[in-house]
């Protein structure tokens, strides 16, 4: 996902150095807010990539594959776990 988001923000924005749009978008990513340049530097679509990059990495990446995952079980019963507890 991280080398998608820097191919993608390399390729519009080439006047910045390579190794400033990484290390941004990483900390997008990650949530740091820790950034080596001026984010107007940015085009508006290097904007909007770093945005969407910031809510990925706010959900987590785990929650996302879980969400767009095709295998659910829907079930209209409610079950109770059984259980035996020691007091």
């Amino acid at each position: 996902l991280i080398i998608i988001g820097f191919f993608i923000l390399l390729e519009s924005n080439s006047h910045i150095g390579s190794i400033d749009l990484l290390f941004e978008l990483v900390s997008a990513f990650s949530n740091t807010g820790v950034g080596t340049f001026d984010i107007n530097l940015l085009n508006k679509f290097g904007k909007a990539v770093l945005i969407l990059y910031m809510y990925i990495g706010r959900l987590g990446p785990i929650t996302l594959f879980t969400l767009f995952s095709f295998n659910h079980k829907k079930s209209n019963e409610i079950t109770y776990v059984n259980a035996d507890l020691m007091l």
